[in-house]
């Protein structure tokens, strides 16, 4: 993960306005959990577009892992806004929805 880093970092410096490079060092940052750098790579590929569902994506992951569940659960249904067959951001609400149905049922 951190060759990744370093791999995404350079191509950033060669080729800036290209969101997907943000996105892939994003996920490098993930892996190595620095969550916080991961949602900063994510809001940098969506300066450069807005539209960049996978960004939504990432920064969905990364919420999930700083156990903030309602940023998480924003960013994956926004993936699915921009891109409706997003199938890992489908897998991940149904996660969180059978999380909450486990919770619920503890709770009563």
């Amino acid at each position: 993960p951190t060759l990744g880093i370093d791999i995404f970092t350079r191509l950033i410096n060669a080729s800036p306005n290209d969101p997907s490079n943000f996105d892939w060092l994003g996920h490098c940052y993930n892996a190595v959990k620095k969550y916080d750098d991961a949602i900063v790579a994510a809001k940098r590929a969506l300066q450069l577009n807005p539209n960049y569902a996978n960004a939504y994506y990432l920064m969905g992951l990364s919420y999930t892992q700083k156990h903030q569940p309602a940023e998480a659960y924003d960013m994956f249904r926004q993936t699915l806004t921009l891109n409706p067959n997003h199938a890992k951001a489908h897998f991940e609400l149904a996660r969180w929805a059978d999380i909450y149905a486990d919770l619920n049922k503890v709770m009563k």
